[in-house]
């Protein structure tokens, strides 16, 4: 249970440690004006309007590999009950994707294909421990 709880609590700060840091090769590549503070909804909301396509391609890497990397190393981790573990991490990255979608003013098919992303990516990066540790799979909870 400890492994577990370590788990969750290293897979999010490394998930989330994973997504700031390609939000930051974002911002080095679609730079926010000067001065914008991240505080500031409505300079963030115009900011996120100029941004073209491929921005938003780059932030869709940043949220699911947040999830993936969270499932991954919350599955290696704890060493059991990985993929309940993956989808507990891809939960925590959609709450915080909802978040961010009820208060950010982006494009609907990035807000739609971003919320779909979390769950899958959290248990696809705990399935790949799993996949390595088959006895792993065994000590996964009868549902």
């Amino acid at each position: 249970m400890v492994r577990c709880i370590l788990g969750v609590i290293v897979g999010w700060i490394a998930g989330s440690a994973f997504n700031m840091a390609v939000v930051m090769v974002l911002w080095a590549i679609y730079p926010p004006p000067t001065g914008t503070k991240m505080e500031d909804m409505a300079a963030m909301n115009a900011y996120i309007q100029t941004l073209p396509a491929p921005a938003f391609l780059l932030t869709l890497i940043a949220h699911a590999g947040g999830a993936f990397v969270g499932g991954l190393i919350a599955a290696l981790i704890a060493k059991r009950s990985q993929l309940v573990l993956g989808g507990i991490m891809g939960g925590l990255f959609l709450l915080g994707g909802a978040y961010m979608a009820l208060t950010m003013d982006a494009p609907i098919w990035f807000e739609v294909v971003d919320l779909l992303l979390y769950l899958p990516c959290g248990i696809v990066g705990a399935k790949l421990v799993s996949r390595s540790n088959p006895a792993a799979v065994a000590s996964e909870p009868a549902t």
